[in-house]
């Protein structure tokens, strides 16, 4: 749990519990090719429905791409006029029930399985929470009924490949069986039919598309890239054979622009100097004119360890040059994923081509997932992120105009401001996006196949067509923690001339020699606890999540501090067994992966096997550490980023 973050100088809010993970041992239910875990259960969950609308988009004589609403045109910013003359737009959210709904949802682990799998073992999650909004699917269940009979069904051959028990109000319930019993691989999608019992009596049922695709072998593509629903996370092939984890991180590039050999050189050199994995390819409004250069580039990207977000938000309207980059683009083995458009709802673009876009890379690579990045709070989320796997939220809350275009209104709940809709100037802003789109998923039915990657502001010095100021290496560190303590799996950012100054440089290398030790705890299983309805801005000054590795028996604690006060804080992690040889009472060490300026690390307090880590954050300071055992040999060193 976590305590009271209280300030030196005034009393805070308590702290609303983020994520707790804890871990059930697993129980054989039924035959010896299905197991099934429980990793969580909570008391209630909210959904939440948002609600549709449309806007008309025009295109443009020159490139046939599509322009902005000409009525949205410096007038209004994600649905919201910046104007006060323009009437508003009001969206009705449903009223709580009364008494809480079923939800039964059944989601393969990894999307998707290929031929090269084990064929052994495949599994798929089943959530069976209770909600207590009216959303579609939802059933009314009688309070007697504590458990479900879950039994999975092949619809292609009527035959159930597994069954099992799960209680009532659980996440994350794991149903194993061979993937030979779902049929051969194939690029179209199986059918599995999810069906809850109890008492024999039939109660409800979901089904759920399975993807086995065929071996990549004359397909024409480089390597498949999964996304795991368990942890959300996305996992690529490693030079041994083996699935790993990777949080993505990186830089936006503007292929556009025209480069030489020797700049792309430069470049790569700038990118592997500053610990980034990941490069968002952003293409010309023709694609590529120089294809075999693209290709060469490529290469040499993933020759330096660097892999690619394939941006085609120039493009993505022309289907005929969207097939033509996916096909360039999935022979590289380093193509991460495909990203379709930039900001669409801001400019109330057009949802059906961004859904034409993201069809095309299922059609022509199904081994690869698909993003979007929104800047709205919450227009149209439900058809920009159609067809998408990854949304990514994109805040610009430092030195943002805080006014809407012209200065004419205020930027509130009511007036739309570019780069920062509905924004305060607050670092709660970010903390705010992210729980609303947590929220919206949830309220979509998208909890584990829709994910949140963070894009933490790094923009160069300000010009005349901006003002944002540029982020110290300070502020950069915490928004890429606040975006990780509220459940962003990937951070990608923008520099449009690879400029920096000394500490940001510092910064954004010390995030990326962090996250490839921090991603061992976000590829844990998470239960996916929804949030209570978002309803209002959140008074959080404190915020702080942890993260249990029953593997290595280690726990990650990242904390922030979203106050100018200083700040006293504790965290108690749940009971954990921690795997220490040492004969010494104190038998846990800390180690830290990064800290705020003038801060202090905290201390470690044992009480039997309670654990407590205590601390003091000087005015939005942050730190993440990790508490692990220690033996009589070991010695107390810090893990610290090779640039600390």
């Amino acid at each position: 749990m976590f305590t009271l973050a209280t300030s030196r100088t005034t009393s805070f809010t308590p702290l609303l519990l983020l994520l707790c993970l804890s871990f059930f041992s697993s129980s054989n239910l039924a035959d010896d090719n299905m197991t099934v875990f429980s990793t969580s259960s909570f008391d209630q969950s909210y959904q939440y429905n948002s609600t549709r609308s449309s806007k008309t988009t025009t295109y443009s004589d020159t490139d046939g791409s599509p322009s902005e609403n000409p009525r949205s045109k410096d007038k209004f910013w994600c649905g919201n006029p910046n104007d006060p003359s323009f009437p508003l737009n009001s969206e009705q959210r449903p009223a709580l029930l009364s008494r809480p709904l079923l939800n039964l949802r059944c989601t393969p682990k990894l999307k998707p399985y290929v031929q090269v799998d084990d064929p052994a073992i495949s599994s798929l999650i089943v959530d069976a929470g209770l909600t207590y909004y009216p959303i579609e699917g939802a059933i009314e269940i009688s309070d007697k009924v504590k458990q479900l009979e879950i039994v999975i069904i092949n619809t292609n051959t009527s035959q159930a490949i597994t069954a099992g028990i799960v209680a009532i109000n659980t996440l994350g319930n794991q149903f194993q069986f061979p993937l030979t019993t779902v049929g051969k691989p194939s690029l179209d999608s199986y059918q599995i039919l999810c069906q809850a019992y109890s008492n024999d009596e039939y109660i409800t049922e979901k089904s759920v598309p399975f993807e086995y695709l065929p071996d990549l072998a004359h397909k024409g593509i480089g390597e498949s890239v999964r996304v795991n629903s368990e942890s959300g996370t996305i996992m690529v092939t490693n030079d041994k054979g083996a699935l790993q984890t990777l949080i993505p991180f990186g830089f936006a590039v503007d292929y556009s622009r025209n480069y030489s050999a020797s700049q792309l050189t430069a470049l790569i050199t700038t990118l592997k100097d500053l610990n980034v994995n990941t490069v968002q390819l952003i293409l010309g409004t023709q694609g590529s004119t120089d294809v075999a250069q693209l290709n060469r580039f490529l290469n040499d990207l993933g020759k330096a360890g660097i892999w690619i977000q394939y941006d085609m938000r120039r493009i993505y309207w022309n289907q005929a040059l969207v097939t033509s980059h996916i096909n360039l683009a999935r022979q590289h083995s380093n193509v991460l994923l495909y990203h379709t458009a930039m900001e669409p709802d801001g400019h109330a673009m057009e949802a059906g081509d961004i859904c034409e876009a993201s069809q095309a890379v299922r059609q022509n690579d199904p081994y690869h997932p698909v993003s979007i990045t929104l800047s709205c709070q919450d227009y149209n989320f439900s058809n920009y992120t159609s067809g998408n796997d990854i949304i990514l939220t994109n805040l610009f809350v430092i030195g943002a105009n805080q006014h809407s275009a012209g200065g004419a209104t205020g930027s509130n709940s009511i007036f739309g401001s570019f780069a920062c809709d509905k924004c305060k100037g607050s670092f709660l802003d970010l903390v705010y996006q992210i729980r609303i789109f947590r929220d919206r998923r949830h309220a979509l039915g998208r909890d584990r196949n829709m994910q949140i990657w963070g894009v933490p502001q790094a923009n160069p010095p300000p010009n005349s067509a901006t003002n944002f100021n540029v982020p110290t290496g300070e502020q950069f560190l915490l928004m890429c923690t606040i975006y990780i303590i509220e459940g962003a799996v990937g951070l990608m950012t923008w520099n449009e001339e690879m400029q920096f100054s000394p500490d940001l440089k510092e910064a954004v290398q010390t995030i990326g020699s962090s996250l490839p030790q921090i991603g061992r705890y976000l590829e844990r299983p998470q239960s996916f606890v929804p949030l209570p309805p978002v309803n209002a801005y959140p008074n959080d000054t404190f915020i702080a999540n942890i993260w249990l590795n029953t593997a290595d028996q280690t726990i990650l604690v990242m904390v922030a501090n979203l106050a100018p006060q200083e700040v006293d804080w504790e965290v108690k992690p749940p009971l954990f067994k921690f795997n220490s040889t040492s004969t010494s009472t104190n038998q846990l060490q800390l180690s830290y992966l990064y800290i705020s300026q003038n801060s202090h690390h905290p201390r470690i307090n044992q009480n039997h096997d309670q654990v407590s880590l205590k601390g003091n954050l000087n005015g939005y300071g942050f730190g993440a550490w990790i508490i692990q055992a220690k033996s009589d040999a070991d010695k107390p060193t810090p893990i610290t980023p090779s640039n600390q």
